[in-house]
């Protein structure tokens, strides 16, 4: 598979997406000890806890810790019981995504970046402008032209926040 996202987690999880083969994520002391074998997250039609999208375009690790991750079918957030280690729980597959799709508000469903402002609030770069996301709220407010954005598309791998928080996004 094309790799096209990469993110190192705080727990040293190594966190890929890749273009038609969904999310794919090891621990890294796991390459080091030279066992290579990735944990595949995939969409699946019959599983509504399942990845949204085979193909996964940015993860994000915000600054709760939470995973996020932008595909081609939406925004998902990576959920499992915090009690036990998120290295334990990838390892047992006991991992699920929640989706959050156009019908919840998010402006289009294709997730090119994803990156978190100082108030906690996810800005989303897709093909039809931008969202701002609050996850406490879980409410998006999007923006396109009319808004001054240069246009509406954006590309994959065209985001970037400089050390004074500030956002670009490619389009």
């Amino acid at each position: 598979d094309k790799i096209i996202a990469l993110c190192e987690d705080n727990s040293k999880n190594l966190w890929g997406g890749t273009t038609g083969g969904g999310g794919n994520v090891i621990p890294l002391h796991m390459i080091s000890e030279g066992n290579s074998d990735f944990v595949t997250y995939r969409h699946n039609l019959k599983d509504v806890k399942s990845l949204s999208h085979n193909d996964v375009y940015c993860i994000l690790q915000d600054h709760r810790q939470q995973i996020w991750i932008g595909t081609g079918g939406g925004l998902n957030y990576v959920e499992w019981d915090h009690n036990q280690p998120l290295t334990e729980a990838l390892l047992k597959g006991e991992i699920s995504f929640v989706s959050y799709l156009e019908k919840d508000g998010l402006s289009n469903g294709v997730v090119y970046g994803i990156l978190g402002d100082r108030k906690g609030n996810l800005w989303l770069s897709t093909n039809n402008g931008l969202s701002m996301f609050n996850p406490e709220a879980r409410q998006f407010i999007n923006y396109n032209v009319n808004d001054g954005l240069q246009a509406n598309e954006f590309y994959e791998n065209a985001y970037y926040k400089d050390k004074q928080g500030r956002m670009f996004f490619g389009g």
